[in-house]
């Protein structure tokens, strides 16, 4: 298993993952190319189409768009999206500040490969990575109520809680949070 962050260099294969795989047992989601978190969109994405397709490519283009692939036998089979809290449209409140917050808004694992520990490994490749850059707290929003993979996608709350994110309940979400503590 090989992690890589995602960029311009391996959108072709971002892209092959959620045209052909992703989705595969969940159809109806196929879609989606992980943009829910972008809208309302960016103003200066006014040039694409509508299709959320390339508007996920604009996003990785435009380095709004981050995250983690998974590749296994030199192809992806898992992702996770997260990046700057200040980036998801959708998460922001007025008035409030977001430099050095994390969010970790999906994970995606081919269907075979669920179950093998991978979103756990990106999770830690994350925790990892932002002891080196200028992320204060890494938050994500796990669906305590989950009935299935797919309304996992946030991650499951178990697998925080073991890599030491604290519960902070905020309106009728649960929220995790992680400290980072820099390495020295």
């Amino acid at each position: 298993m090989k992690i890589i962050k995602i960029s311009h260099r391996n959108l072709n294969a971002w892209l092959d993952f959620f045209d052909n795989r992703a989705f595969a047992d969940h159809k109806e989601w196929k879609g989606c190319y992980c943009t829910y978190y972008f809208y309302p969109r960016y103003d200066n994405s006014s040039d694409v189409n509508n299709s959320q397709r390339e508007y996920a490519k604009w996003l990785i283009m435009n380095n709004k768009m981050k995250g983690y692939l998974v590749y296994e036998d030199g192809k992806v089979v898992g992702w996770c999206n997260v990046g700057p809290k200040q980036y998801y449209t959708k998460l922001l409140k007025p008035d409030q500040k977001y430099d050095g917050i994390k969010a970790i808004v999906c994970f995606m694992i081919e269907e075979q490969y669920r179950g093998k520990g991978i979103a756990t490994a990106i999770l830690k490749r994350i925790v990892e990575d932002s002891k080196k850059d200028n992320t204060k707290a890494i938050e994500a929003y796990p669906n305590v109520k989950a009935k299935n993979e797919y309304s996992k996608y946030h991650g499951s709350l178990n697998m925080y809680l073991k890599e030491g994110f604290i519960v902070e309940k905020v309106r009728n979400t649960t929220k995790v949070k992680l400290e980072i503590k820099k390495d020295a």
